[in-house]
């Protein structure tokens, strides 16, 4: 039937009504005639107002029918179905109640006996149905067994093969899978519901108006009997498709049950994706879905099921391309089905949400993120039936025991053993038995973290084998089970050395590669376990082919563009270290893929403190390099290596401001986008949100900002990857070279010192000439490393009087050590190029843990006490890439100060040095160029609209580095705190010099010392060229002395101070307290960093 027909049908039928009288005794009739063309309107075009026109004709109908009339029992029908219809097209609890009630009545004015009675209990039954998605608990498991009971009914009462029977079978397959869901699973229910729908079709004509239904309805029961059935139910899932795409040719596309029907279509490739691990499923799913929605309303009953299955298939894309955009887009998806979903229903959804939350835990590290996965796990608990629990169970058992590990929790682990265990004890059929063995196994692996657990490891191993056998040939992640198989054997082989588990290991992740489609996300993960299984063997066997096999294998992953950059990354410093010292230029090769993939490892999408975190796991990377790279006598591939693995975070948010116009001739268009991106990206970077009492809504903001975030930052990728397909650009903010790095040394040398497990090098760079590598060969890591650590504990000890004494004197052998081993050996190296008549301006770019250590103070211990200060005068730069922006600036303003005093900042002691200073500034700086901010004036919004207007910056307050989060490191004003992040969020163009009179402005965390995350370098990131700082406490008496020693340096015979000469003057300042004799702790803290 077309749309045409049944237009003129309502037509006709409007005609005929509006020629006859009111009193005619047709009209009624008329009317029901009219509303079964209505109802059949409204099903073909799903408008609503079509079944509330009917409801109202029928009401009409219904109002002028005597009690006695044979007719009332099917107008009391037909207006429950109209009513009944209404609540199909919106949901509506309310409706399929008033459904009922006219359902009820009819039953009860037509007795046992009438003909019509069979049709009607199918009709409420199918009301019934409706109404269970809007109960809870028990009253869900009573309604849906009426609906049932009324159906078993109708089919006794309608036994001839008609279309009454034919579509009571339909409804009563759709309530035994209602049934079925919300009682002990059967499946003989299933069966039942099946062959139900399997004679309804039968029984329906080809060219039938509900043949579609019905072969829907069919299609229904054979993929819930998939789903019930798991693995097993491979036919069940076919036919569940072949049923859908006939259902599809019987109706006009322009029926909304043909939208309807591709939706369901779209929906059942996602299910076969999970099965089959068909990547065109996904992507004609993913298209099909997308377009179907947009033309859903909101207020569609079945629009929260369809945003399920695409945010289910965009989900299951991003697993295999990674796009983290795809994440944000599928986490969008099930937030929007948990807000439209029935209360019955809710707890589906949330859990889905769940799912994909623990996916963004492990892609981007937000724990957050995992924290709000627990959460909706346990909402879905809380509001599934207790035979649905187990799924959610096995779900929330996972989160745990992920969680377990990012936070390092024994509880949440046992509680996640617990949770595995119960749904195994449960007995309940799960539609995919694999992934929870597979689950369950990592779980107890877990348990070995820390130590050695054999029966756990055992127990895993028979897990991940269950996990293997229970999946399907095809599965997507069979690969996985036997990567994680494999992993198990690896390690039982090294608990009972038992050779045969290392055999295993081997073939088991032979199989796991050769399974893994070439460009799925973890091909390098399988390779990269293949590699390591393999080196076992060949130290067991020492044969060569294992070792060649291991070193390709993992070259192979470091390669893979497809694969996870973590993965990529870890790939090629393992071979790194595997050819370090058996082929050093092989090495080297898998060195710059190490390197050249950490700003992608800090991906600028990641939150600040992840990107943090990730870099931590770098810190002997470029220092191992460049030792390879001296060892073959590369010395200026050394020096690309220790740059291009420092300050990997800030040179990316710098780059992100600037203006790119050495290919804007090649790409114009291109280049403008890429401005516009990066602004767009630095101020989201920017943003900060503040505690309010409506903690969602913050949330809320900062969820929508992180979303914003990560779509830039890929669009950024994207942008970078076009750009370098120019010929000639390939390395356009990428790779620094050695040709462009030694314009640092254009005004002086800079002496780069590496410290490796490998070896310890110095390397002098010159403007022009070669470069001069010198040995330390006292030098040892792991003794730098125990002095940086020890360095730590003892200052944070040094509270009292007898704690200080101490702290000083293991400042003052630390200090003897570092000239012993490193600053001597310096000297020795660098003294022949240098002036002898005076002291000459040297760079020193320490690396690793020596970064963290006052190598600028080193010191003999004879006498007279001779050090670095005795013989140059030291700076430090973060990189050469900071000294060369410094020396490129162009712009120049004339000498301005601002000089800030915040003495008294609340939570903190009195600083009365902040009167020297300032003294000392007024009287030694140019009259009227100096502007002071002080007490209540030094606010942060002061402070931060005056900087920008200012060249030299003096500010004397209290500094704190947080350990735990370094961004968080500030300079207490006095109503509130500048942090680290909001100074390094500012680009001063004219900015020259900064003098942080305050603690610990420079202090280096040994955990990531090559970043260099200190309010110092946050300086010099936001624009200043040169910084007094202080890399530890600094005494209130000194303060002033060093003061008053660098304005009079800075300000001598010029008539305004030159922000080249705040080395020396910081020089000058030292010596002055050298020559007061304070203890070395004292003026050990204060260093000179940039030009």
């Amino acid at each position: 039937m077309q749309r045409a027909d049944l237009d003129a049908a309502v037509r006709g039928y409007e005609a005929l009504i509006s020629e006859l009288p009111p009193n005619d005794a047709d009209l009624a009739a008329h009317k029901v005639a009219l509303v079964e063309a209505l109802l059949m309107l409204s099903e073909y075009t799903a408008d609503i107002q079509h079944s509330r026109r009917a409801s109202q004709l029928a009401q009409e109908a219904l109002d002028v029918t005597s009690p006695d009339d044979p007719s009332r029992v099917d107008r009391l029908a037909v207006l429950g179905r109209t009513w009944n219809e209404q609540a199909v097209r919106t949901n509506s609890a309310d409706s399929f109640r008033k459904a009922l009630e006219y359902f009820d009545a009819a039953l009860k004015w037509a007795g046992d006996q009438h003909p019509r009675r069979g049709s009607i209990l199918s009709t409420c039954g199918l009301a019934l149905d409706g109404l269970v998605s809007h109960a809870e608990g028990d009253e869900q498991l009573k309604l849906a067994r009426r609906a049932v009971e009324n159906h078993e009914e109708a089919l006794r009462l309608l036994p001839q093969p008609n279309e009454e029977r034919a579509a009571a079978l339909r409804y009563y397959a759709q309530s035994l899978v209602t049934w079925n869901d919300h009682s002990t699973q059967e499946q003989r229910r299933l069966d039942d519901a099946v062959s139900a729908a399997g004679e309804s079709v039968r029984l329906t004509p080809q060219r039938h108006f509900r043949r579609h239904h019905r072969l829907n309805g069919l299609a229904f029961a054979h993929y819930r009997r998939w789903r019930f059935l798991g693995v097993n139910g491979r036919d069940d899932m076919l036919k569940a498709r072949q049923y859908s795409v006939e259902a599809v040719k019987c109706i006009p596309q322009d029926h909304q049950a043909w939208r309807t029907n591709m939706l369901n279509l779209s929906a059942s490739l996602v299910e076969q994706y999970e099965m089959f691990g068909n990547l065109d499923d996904l992507d004609n799913a993913i298209s099909g879905l997308r377009k179907a929605i947009a033309h859903l309303p909101k207020s569609h009953p079945h629009r929260a099921a369809r945003l399920s299955y695409l945010g289910k298939a965009i989900f299951q894309s991003f697993r295999n391309r990674g796009l983290p955009s795809m994440l944000d887009e599928a986490i969008e998806c099930h937030e929007e089905a948990v807000e439209l979903a029935p209360l019955a229903e809710v707890w589906c959804y949330r859990q889905e949400l769940g799912e994909v939350l623990v996916e963004r835990y492990l892609y981007q590290r937000e724990v957050s993120a995992l924290d709000d996965a627990v959460q909706k796990f346990e909402d879905a608990l809380v509001g599934g039936l207790p035979h649905q629990r187990h799924q959610v169970l096995a779900n929330l058992a996972n989160a745990l025991a992920i969680r377990s590990a990012a936070q390092r929790s024994d509880a949440d682990l046992e509680r996640a053993i617990e949770c595995f265990q119960q749904v195994i004890d449960g007995g309940l059929q799960l539609s995919d038995p694999s992934q929870l063995s597979d689950a369950y196994g990592m779980a107890l692996l877990a348990r070995c973290r820390d130590s050695v657990h054999l029966e756990e490891m055992t127990q895993s191993a028979q897990l991940f084998t269950e996990a293997i056998t229970s999946a399907p040939h095809g599965h997507p992640s069979l690969p996985k089970y036997y990567c994680h198989f494999g992993t198990v054997q690896r390690l039982l082989y090294r608990t009972t050395a038992s050779f045969p588990y290392l055999e295993q290991s081997v073939l088991a992740l032979r199989t796991s590669v050769e399974f893994t489609n070439p460009n799925h996300p973890l091909l390098a993960n399988h390779q990269y376990h293949l590699a390591i299984s393999l080196i076992e063997r060949f130290n067991t066997l020492n044969d060569s082919r294992d070792f060649l096999e291991a070193s390709t294998l993992l070259r192979d992953a470091s390669l893979g563009e497809r694969s996870h950059v973590m993965d990529r990354w870890t790939a090629a410093r393992e071979r790194a270290k595997l050819m370090h010292e058996q082929s050093p230029y092989e090495s080297l090769e898998s060195y710059r893929i190490a390197v050249a993939l950490l700003p992608r490892l800090a991906w600028l999408g990641l939150e600040e403190q992840t990107r943090y975190e990730m870099a931590q796991q770098w810190i002997r990377l470029g220092n191992d390099a460049a030792a390879c790279a001296i060892a073959v006598g590369q010395a200026e591939l050394a020096v690309e290596f220790l740059e291009n693995s420092r300050s990997v975070l800030w040179n990316q948010l710098f780059h992100l401001g600037q203006s790119h116009e050495e290919v804007r001739r090649f790409a114009p268009a291109l280049v403008d986008e890429m401005d516009a991106v990066g602004r767009a990206l630095e101020a989201n970077i920017r943003t900060t949100f503040q505690s309010t009492s409506d903690e969602e809504m913050r949330k809320s903001e900062e969820e929508r900002a992180a979303r914003s975030r990560r779509r830039l930052a890929e669009r950024w990728d994207q942008l970078l990857r076009e750009v370098r397909a120019i010929p000639g650009a390939h390395d356009f903010l990428g790779w620094s070279s050695f040709a462009n790095l030694r314009q640092a040394a254009t005004s002086g040398p800079v002496v780069a010192i590496t410290v490796s497990q490998y070896r310890c090098d110095g390397i002098i760079i010159t403007r022009h000439g070669p470069l001069h590598v010198f040995q330390l060969p006292s030098a040892r890591i792991e003794l730098i490393e125990l002095w940086a650590r020890h360095l730590i504990m003892v200052l944070s000890q040094s509270k009292d009087r007898e704690g200080y004494m101490f702290a000083d004197r293991i400042v003052s052998e630390l200090l003897e050590l570092l000239w012993r081993d490193i600053g001597y050996p310096l000297w020795l190296a660098i003294a022949p190029i240098l002036p002898h008549d005076r002291l000459s301006r040297v760079w020193l770019m320490p690396t690793g843990a020596l970064a963290s250590l006052p190598l600028h103070a080193a010191l003999s211990n004879g006498s007279p006490r001779v050090g670095i200060q005795d013989v140059m005068i030291p700076s430090y730069t973060p990189t050469l890439s900071a000294m060369i922006r410094a020396q490129r600036r162009v712009t120049k303003a004339p000498f301005n100060m601002l000089a800030i005093g915040s003495p008294n900042s609340a939570g903190h002691k009195p600083l009365p040095c902040w009167r020297h200073e300032k003294d000392a500034i007024r009287n030694l700086c140019p009259a009227g160029k100096v502007t002071v901010l002080e007490d209540e004036d030094a606010t942060l919004n002061h402070v931060l609209q005056e900087l920008p207007k200012h060249n030299f910056l003096h500010i004397c307050c209290h500094g704190e580095h947080d350990w735990m989060n370094p961004y968080r490191s500030h300079l207490a004003l006095c109503d509130g705190r500048l942090t680290l992040s909001k100074i390094a969020q500012q680009r001063f163009q004219t900015a020259d010099f900064a003098f942080l009179s305050a603690c610990h402005t420079a202090r280096v965390d040994p955990r990531a010392p090559d970043e260099a995350v200190h309010l110092a370098s946050g300086m010099n990131l936001a624009g200043f060229r040169s910084i007094i700082a202080t890399m530890w406490g600094i005494a209130d008496t000194d303060a002033p002395v060093a003061a008053q020693a660098v304005y009079r340096r800075l300000t001598r015979g010029k008539a305004a101070p030159n922000p080249t000469d705040a080395a020396e003057a910081l020089h000058e300042a030292v010596k002055a307290l050298r020559r007061k004799n304070v203890p070395v702790i004292r003026w050990a803290p204060y260093i000179h960093i940039g030009l």
